[in-house]
């Protein structure tokens, strides 16, 4: 972590520390001792990243290289999971169809016990006048 950064940013800015120190919950002293430690909670880090507007990973130091490497795994990440929800997606439109079938053969199937019943009460109907 590189939080000098946070030092420069403000001063490119004209921003006290002092203001940047109470609008992300710290006292002037605080925020300079963590500047000089190089340590500060992410909590605190996040608030800064957020009124200084950069990016939280502005306060590290990553090379080029390995933000690439990292780049890249979140890409290849990314694509494997675009696979595994396109496969979800199949699987959940052929269950889709598959329950559109089952509603379609129950509705003949009791239409069927129907047109069986009504045969049945035509049956009893001659039977009985008999």
């Amino acid at each position: 972590m590189n939080l000098e950064k946070i030092r420069s940013i403000c001063l490119k800015r004209k921003l006290p520390l002092a203001h940047l120190a109470k609008q992300i919950g710290l006292s002037k002293t605080g925020l300079y001792l963590a500047i000089d430690r190089n340590t500060l909670q992410a909590k605190h880090l996040e608030a800064a990243s957020k009124i200084l507007e950069v990016p939280i990973g502005e306060f590290f130091d990553i090379d080029p290289a390995t933000e690439l490497g990292l780049l890249k795994n979140d890409l290849e990440m990314s694509r494997g999971m675009n696979i595994y929800l396109d496969h979800q997606i199949e699987q959940l439109e052929s269950e889709q169809q598959l329950m559109k079938n089952i509603h379609k053969m129950q509705g003949e199937k009791i239409q069927q016990q129907t047109e069986i019943i009504d045969q049945q009460k035509k049956l009893i109907e001659k039977l009985t006048k008999r």
